[in-house]
């Protein structure tokens, strides 16, 4: 069983889908991401599996 890759934050995000920190944020609050995160407090987790699935990458 293999460990899933995260990354955390929007930043961390942005530099592994090479885009700017407010495209993250404007795919955020469009929904794109929906099932591919959780948020712990203010913090976001995003899972790489998931996105990379997702936008078929």
């Amino acid at each position: 069983m293999t460990e899933e890759r995260l990354v955390y934050g929007q930043n961390e995000l942005a530099n592994y889908l090479r885009v700017a920190p407010g495209t993250v944020n404007r795919w955020q609050r469009e929904g794109k991401f929906s099932g591919c995160y959780n948020r712990i407090g203010r913090k976001i987790i995003y899972s790489l599996d998931k996105i990379d699935a997702k936008f078929n990458r």
